[in-house]
């Protein structure tokens, strides 16, 4: 069976006009969540990448975005990412249910798409999420912007509102001198396919980071105060490459905006550069133990 792409015409072996997709996780056992109990915020970006990569013009490596017409070889790149919580605590309540993440194409530019989200515990909504990636071309580690096929724009919605991926543009470029510091390691097995430290990586910094932020005694009581709170919102803006063994700094601090730490991803060697910075918004403290741990 052929398909037809809705600006070119053109004949693909994959279907080129479809916008949505809906993603199936297994039912979430001990081994799925955190220390916490708790569903990590980067198992759910990680949700999000397998509803997008299933897309039939995607696929596992972008092995059909390359023949999208005109044909090039592309990949996508993660510009920022964001997800908004639908209620405290809810995050605690995925054990024994299984986890469905819908992703439909939201806003369309030059060289950047949108991909929208709505993940579910069973029939309950817990979080929307949004990705904006960039349209690549050249080998890891020379990657250049390159438009998005028309066939492809004509995928865009319309009249969308705010994602949660905006959460990261006020956070400034600048690391506060009286930040909270902690350090960490790119591994291997942080890589992607793109040889460059995955996403999720750095949601696993921001979280790792807010932890030991939590049980340092010695840290800030209002900064302790705020780490220690569910996550509400976070949001993720990449700026920059990391690689395996690359050392990096994580700075975290109190935010402009009420009820949110603000966070930085610095590399310290080689190269020193910001990579990352992005927001955690967060509600009221974390209780000790779930609920969920009856059910174990």
């Amino acid at each position: 069976m052929m398909f037809r792409g809705k600006v070119s015409g053109s004949a693909y072996a994959f279907d080129v006009t479809e916008r949505e997709h809906e993603y199936l996780a297994q039912r979430l056992n001990q081994q799925d969540l955190d220390r916490h109990l708790c569903v990590s915020t980067s198992s759910l970006f990680k949700w999000m990448q397998a509803a997008r990569m299933e897309l039939p013009w995607l696929q596992a490596g972008y092995k059909n975005l390359s023949h999208v017409e005109p044909q090039l070889p592309r990949r996508l790149l993660v510009a920022s990412q964001g997800l908004r919580i639908m209620r405290p605590a809810v995050l605690s309540e995925g054990l024994h249910r299984s986890v469905r993440t819908r992703v439909s194409i939201g806003k369309v530019g030059k060289t950047s798409m949108e991909f929208r989200y709505e993940i579910y515990f069973e029939s309950e909504k817990v979080a929307d999420g949004c990705t904006v990636m960039i349209f690549a071309t050249g080998p890891p580690g020379s990657f250049t912007p390159t438009p998005v096929p028309e066939d492809l724009k004509a995928l865009a919605a319309v009249g969308l509102d705010a994602s949660p991926a905006e959460l990261s543009r006020s956070v400034p470029d600048h690391v506060p001198a009286n930040a909270y510091r902690t350090r960490a390691s790119v591994r291997f097995s942080d890589e992607d396919l793109n040889k460059h430290a995955n996403h999720s990586a750095q949601a696993r910094f921001f979280e790792d980071a807010r932890e030991e932020l939590t049980a340092d005694t010695k840290a800030p009581p209002e900064l302790r105060r705020l780490a220690s709170g569910h996550t509400e919102a976070v949001a993720i803006t990449y700026l920059a490459e990391a690689h395996a063994l690359d050392e990096l700094e994580i700075f975290l601090a109190k935010s402009t905006e009420p009820l949110a730490l603000d966070v930085w991803v610095q590399r310290m060697q080689p190269d020193p550069r910001l990579l990352a910075k992005g927001r955690m918004r967060v509600v009221s403290e974390r209780s000790g133990a779930s609920s969920a741990t009856a059910r174990l």
